[in-house]
């Protein structure tokens, strides 16, 4: 006889609380990075493409707690997440190494906004970074002594989400130190080094995955 699917509420409990209201955050921090970048700058843009990749391995992944899943369907999920979180870097880090080859200076309406709200603006990014960055690190730990696959994944993500933070918070502050100076270099490596991080990341996830996979098979092979 079928077994009825459990449904699970689509506003999570205490344990993902703080995940779901950031998969929200980052929704709303892509559409203003994106809307933001689009009059001031495109990297702001590209910050927002990422977010907006962040938020959409995280709406996988709470659209897959609404139901009880099999084993087989809780691993392709993790694997979804891993890949769109994958193919963001990627792209991430391809649009950072092209500023070590093409200046990209800032648009004069984002030194002028700089100028004015630059220490309020450079600070709050900066403190929200290095906060996300702080959980995000302490939320790893924590998973890695579990051995839950899509509990491990959403803080793998959330690991990424502050890494690209951070290089948000870097381009507002060089911009606050220098308005006229060319930080496009620089920008890159800091780019480039989170980007290469994220994929570290996909690789700890896939990492994660071979190695829960084989101890769920050995211990019931026949499951499905």
């Amino acid at each position: 006889m079928t077994q009825p699917t459990q449904t699970i509420p689509l506003f999570p409990g205490r344990k993902y609380r703080a995940s779901f209201l950031s998969m929200i955050f980052n929704y709303c921090a892509a559409a203003a990075k994106i809307l933001f970048g689009a009059f001031f700058s495109p990297i702001i843009v590209v910050n927002g493409l990422s977010s907006l990749s962040v938020a959409s391995s995280k709406t996988i992944f709470f659209a897959a707690r609404k139901t009880s899943l099999s084993r087989k369907t809780e691993q392709a999920v993790f694997l979804a997440m891993c890949a769109v979180l994958a193919a963001a870097a990627i792209f991430y880090i391809a649009y950072m190494a092209r500023l070590f080859f093409v200046s990209e200076a800032y648009n004069p309406a984002f030194l002028y906004f700089i100028e004015k709200y630059g220490t309020i603006f450079g600070v709050t990014v900066a403190t929200v970074a290095f906060t996300e960055l702080t959980f995000a690190i302490l939320g790893i730990v924590r998973a890695n002594k579990q051995k839950n696959l899509l509990g491990t994944g959403l803080k793998c993500v959330n690991l990424a989400s502050a890494f690209t933070a951070i290089v948000f918070a870097q381009t507002a502050l060089l911009a606050m130190n220098d308005l006229s100076a060319d930080y496009s270099r620089a920008t890159a490596l800091g780019g480039c080094f989170f980007g290469i991080l994220c994929l570290g990341i996909c690789t700890y996830m896939l990492i994660k995955f071979f190695t829960l996979k084989k101890d769920a098979d050995d211990l019931s092979p026949d499951q499905p």
